[in-house]
């Protein structure tokens, strides 16, 4: 299920031989009875019959006036119908399409981008952010830490203990749910719910001795120091106001002395989520380089050890090392020029109905937030303009915004039962009591290619990054990843790597580095607090 549309036919065909040769089920149509078995020999013969010469018109798939002429025979008009359900359903799939070519001309782009944002602030899409980081772990730093990871919804605090030779004791955890009020109040009421939940961590915890923080702070900030950091933009629906422009860290400690919490209580390190999962991985696997780190769960980002000689924007002393790890904001990706993504209609209306149109165009077309909404957005369409289910008045049922999670996605995916009875208990959980065989063919085929299209457009992000760092194609080298579509999604890891390898990268390992963004903090303030006083303050 991770090939090209290309394979689409066959893909049909295996499950409609798998429904052919089950039990027959009797469908009323316009008040006909058609027995399931005719119906499913007819829907067969238009996937294996070649279309002739004759056209026909056919309305855009976007719902458009403009008609497309699509080869098609003028036949019964069931059979017509299904025939233009298929070239239809082909057609949008193709548009997610993208092919090694495809992607090598994107990757262009993406090298492009990466130099003009080390070269300059403002001009490109990437941020390519200086985390202040100038080396990677050794595994053999030590010491006790609390680690406040911010990346979401969820808020974590953890008491970690690195231990050395990359050993790493994690004590107790909190996850805390931020009220989503707070998501659009004020910059104190948000920061006062972080040292009331420290406040309470610290009460109950009482063989805590940890006064040194890493903080990680998973949202576009323009770091001043290792410590110090100005919040750029929101993203991930946040939109607390009296935080962009400020320094965070500021805001933490000034919110730490209202809540009483004593002053040796501090933050030694502000730490992105990328960042934490790159020194993660190294702290706990020395024995071969971690270069590059991808967090893909309901956000995207990644980051890289850099060679300061390119990092021309750098106006501060050299650190001694010669480099830096670089926080790239790769989810922003082609949102300033807008021409190197081949985004769909589906894409540009969920980019605009989203709380932050004309951003983050390069998440919204690969991260769990986004993934599952494409779908519902796609799926909406299609049940609008009777490509599928047979009552158009069922299409409301896919209005409602972000109401297919992408883990629900993954799952009708994974559907690999004879009649997809897995997607047919979906449809009837959402109110859709009845669906034909080739309805659910057709979702199952669209989770597949927006699901690819997300792993494809990795593969070439992570590629772009190595090729970037003149990276030997032969040569071995661990890329960390962290976020649940890595981890999760059906296929997904497995299509990335596959990709990789057809990008010219063959010794690429892709490590998962779970809870990276807690743990590297942990390992961020460990680095750092072993580094001397110039270079902390490089």
């Amino acid at each position: 299920s991770t090939q090209s549309t290309g394979s689409s036919l066959s893909f049909g065909l295996s499950h409609m031989e798998h429904i052919i040769n089950s039990r027959s089920k009797a469908i009323i149509i316009g008040g006909t009875t058609l027995v399931f078995g005719l119906w499913t020999y007819r829907t067969y013969v238009a996937l294996t019959t070649p279309a002739p010469k004759q056209k026909a018109p056919l309305e855009q798939v976007y719902g458009k006036q403009t008609p497309t002429q699509i080869q098609v025979e003028s036949k019964s008009p069931l059979q017509d119908f299904f025939d233009k359900q298929l070239l239809t359903v082909e057609r949008i799939c193709k548009l997610f399409e993208l092919k090694v070519p495809d992607l090598l001309k994107i990757r262009e782009s993406w090298l492009e981008e990466m130099k003009l944002g080390l070269e300059t602030t403002g001009s490109s899409s990437f941020q390519m952010i200086p985390s202040y980081v100038p080396i990677l772990a050794t595994g053999q730093e030590k010491g006790s830490f609390m680690a406040l990871d911010i990346g979401g919804t969820n808020y974590r605090i953890s008491e970690i203990r690195v231990k050395g030779n990359g050993e790493l004791e994690v004590g107790r955890k909190d996850h805390v749910q931020i009220p989503p009020k707070l998501l659009t109040g004020s910059a104190d009421d948000l920061f006062d719910f972080f040292a009331e939940s420290v406040k309470n961590f610290v009460q109950h915890n009482t063989e805590s001795s940890s006064s040194e923080i890493g903080f990680t702070f998973s949202f576009p900030v323009q770091q001043t120091g290792i410590a110090a950091g100005r919040l750029i933009k929101w993203t991930k629906e946040f939109r607390t106001s009296g935080v962009e422009g400020k320094d965070v860290v500021n805001l933490l400690h000034a919110a730490f002395q209202r809540k009483g919490l004593k002053s040796e209580l501090h933050v030694e390190a502000l730490v992105n989520d990328t960042v934490g999962t790159l020194l993660a991985s190294s702290y706990l696997h020395p024995e071969k380089p971690t270069l590059v780190s991808l967090i893909i769960g309901t956000g995207t980002n990644l980051a890289y050890f850099e060679s300061m000689n390119r990092l021309k924007k750098w106006k501060n002393a050299i650190p001694a090392s010669g480099k830096m790890i670089i926080n790239m904001e790769s989810g922003n990706f082609d949102s300033v020029k807008k021409l190197a993504l081949p985004r769909t209609d589906f894409d540009k209306t969920l980019d605009a109905e989203s709380t932050n149109p004309g951003n983050q165009f390069f998440e919204k077309m690969i991260s769990g937030r986004y993934l599952g909404e494409i779908l519902r957005v796609t799926l909406n369409v299609l049940a609008r303009n009777r490509v599928i289910l047979p009552n158009p008045d069922q299409a409301s049922l896919f209005d409602e915004k972000y109401s297919i999670d992408t883990q629900v996605m993954s799952q009708l995916q994974g559907d690999e039962t004879e009649e997809l009875t897995e997607i047919e208990r979906w449809l009837t959980s959402i109110g859709i009591d009845w669906s034909t065989a080739l309805d659910r063919i057709i979702i199952k085929r669209l989770c597949v290619a927006i699901s690819t299209r997300a792993a494809y457009l990795t593969a070439m992000a992570i590629t772009g990054v190595l090729t970037h760092l003149e990276h030997n194609p032969e040569a071995p080298v661990i890329v960390a990843v962290d976020g649940s579509v890595f981890e999760k999604y059906t296929n997904f890891a497995d299509t990335l790597r596959a990709m990789i390898q057809e990008l010219g990268f063959k010794n690429v390992e892709l490590r998962l580095t779970t809870d990276g963004s807690s743990t590297g903090a942990a390992i961020t303030a460990a680095v750092i607090s072993g580094l001397d006083i110039e270079e902390k303050n490089c």
